[in-house]
């Protein structure tokens, strides 16, 4: 199944990977990079009220890795989300952008951003 375009820059979608799908805007010029992961049995089965392995099917989380955010043609902030993988995602997005020429002399690169660290979570 196909996914519907995503309305970005180019240069935003240029460091979109494989494992790090560029999901889409989170807010104005802010953009979330990350994947749609099979929940694991026992935190799927409690979240829906259940009692583990009594539920069916594989549900799915979104697991997000990192955001970016635009200013013009320049990306301004990097941060990385949810640990060693979003550290990575995060160091690789700010190398590949540095590389291409569109992150902000003064870009903020943050490698481990608190979910609660950046108003386009949704987490407070």
């Amino acid at each position: 199944m196909s996914r519907p375009p995503i309305d970005a820059p180019p240069f935003v979608k240029a460091i979109e990977t494989r494992e790090t799908p560029l999901q889409g805007p989170v807010g104005p010029n802010v953009f979330a990079f990350g994947e749609d992961r099979p929940m694991g049995r026992i935190r799927a089965y409690t979240t829906a009220g259940l009692t583990p392995f009594a539920g069916r099917g594989s549900p799915r989380e979104f697991h997000l890795l990192g955001h970016v955010h635009v200013d013009g043609d320049k990306v301004v902030r990097v941060e990385g989300f949810n640990g060693i993988e979003g550290e990575k995602w995060a160091k690789l997005a700010a190398e590949a952008l540095t590389k291409n020429g569109h992150l902000a002399e003064q870009a903020d690169v943050i490698l481990s951003t608190p979910l609660r660290g950046c108003p386009y979570t949704g987490i407070r």
